[in-house]
């Protein structure tokens, strides 16, 4: 246990002190609180920042799970630095809010989702797949009814809807031999 503590640590040191001021790294939100966040990179190093001060890029907010890129141009020791600017990428951001689509092209039953910054899922209309929380990587747009079940290791039990478009007034996704197409919905 204690070598992997100290590859990890290495591998931190190595990332985070090898880079041109400022720095950036990119990861994917591990635990968040008023001052702080902690996020792991695809090397899977842990680093926690303090926000203090730093600005936050993110207007739909983030959460456990988000992707986010914290830039820094102070020294990180032991895991720990101070974070200049956290923000997520445009889609993420795109994908906060209501989305709703005809029943079947009926246009009297809308179904849909709302996808809340906190990380969880309002259903609209059909309810015949219960989903309650979500998570977006790399252009996907993952849905589970358990938000363990958005873990890495229990990634089999959510489903997972590629982003073929989205901008301020549409989400096209596709999966499961289909694709539909979303508009923003008023709250």
């Amino acid at each position: 246990m204690a070598k992997i503590v100290g590859s990890l640590a290495v591998m931190v040191a190595m990332l985070l002190t090898s880079c041109v001021r400022p720095c950036r790294v990119e990861g994917t939100v591990s635990d968040i609180s008023d001052n702080t966040i902690t996020i792991t990179t695809a090397e899977d190093a842990i680093v926690t920042f303090s926000t203090r001060g730093a600005k936050m890029c993110c207007p739909a907010g983030i959460h456990r799970g988000s992707p986010v890129s914290v830039e820094f141009s102070d020294d990180v020791s032991d895991g720990f630095g101070n974070a200049e600017r956290v923000e997520a990428p445009e889609e993420y951001n795109l994908l906060i809010g209501r989305w709703i689509a005809p029943c079947g092209g009926n246009p009297e039953c809308m179904h849909g989702f709302e996808l809340r910054p906190d990380g969880e899922v309002i259903e609209i209309g059909d309810h015949s797949i219960l989903y309650n929380y979500w998570r977006y990587d790399d252009g996907t747009l993952s849905l589970a009814e358990a938000e363990e079940n958005l873990l890495i290791d229990r990634f089999d039990l959510a489903h997972h809807w590629t982003i073929e478009h989205i901008d301020s007034a549409t989400l096209t996704i596709s999966g499961y031999g289909r694709t539909e197409t979303f508009a923003r919905g008023e709250r």
